[in-house]
């Protein structure tokens, strides 16, 4: 399954108690992903979240947003 080019925004937490970075799709703002390095973030996004919900959202028959930047 092809996945649009959707854009995410990564974040550092570093006074939670759990020192952290945040991922999330600037499309999906309700989802986020979180990991020890940027790269980790964004990997567990693009990998297992992002096609878990396009998937979701297709079987349901939802339309899904259109990338912010193209």
């Amino acid at each position: 399954m092809e996945i649009p080019n959707y854009s995410y925004v990564i974040s550092y937490y570093p006074d939670d108690g759990d020192e952290c970075y945040v991922c999330r799709s600037r499309e999906f703002p309700s989802i986020s992903t979180h990991g020890d390095t940027p790269q980790e973030a964004l990997y567990e996004m693009i990998t297992f979240v992002m096609p878990a919900v396009v998937e979701m959202m297709l079987e349901d028959g939802e339309s899904l947003p259109e990338p912010i930047f193209e």
